[in-house]
C-alpha cells in the first residue's frame, strides 16, 4: 500500500474534524497510520457526527457510515464530507 503525503493527510483530517467532528486528539494517529506506517491504512474509524460506523476510506477518499444509523443529519454530514474530500 502506498503511503499518503503528510500534507494531504492533514488536509483530510481537517475536513474529518471540521465537518465530521472527528476528535482532534486522534490526528497524530491518523497521520501516522496513513503516512508513516509501512503498511499504510485502508480504513479509519473516526466516528464523530457519523456515529460508531463513521469511517474514512483512503482507497476511495470517502466516508461511510452504518446504514442502520442513518438520520437526515448523518446523511447530510456524509454528503458534505464526501463533496469536500472530492476536491483533495
Amino acid at each position: 500500500m502506498i503511503q499518503m503525503p503528510m500534507e494531504r493527510a492533514n488536509l483530510i483530517y481537517n475536513l474529518l474534524a471540521d465537518i465530521g467532528k472527528a476528535p482532534e486528539n486522534e490526528r497524530y494517529s491518523f497521520i501516522h497510520a496513513h503516512c508513516v506506517d509501512r503498511d499504510g491504512c485502508k480504513e479509519w474509524r473516526f466516528q464523530g457526527q457519523l456515529g460508531f460506523g463513521g469511517k474514512y476510506w483512503s482507497d476511495t477518499n470517502e466516508v461511510t457510515y452504518y446504514p442502520e444509523d442513518e438520520t437526515s443529519n448523518i446523511k447530510l454530514t456524509a454528503y458534505l464530507l464526501n463533496q469536500a474530500l472530492s476536491h483533495i
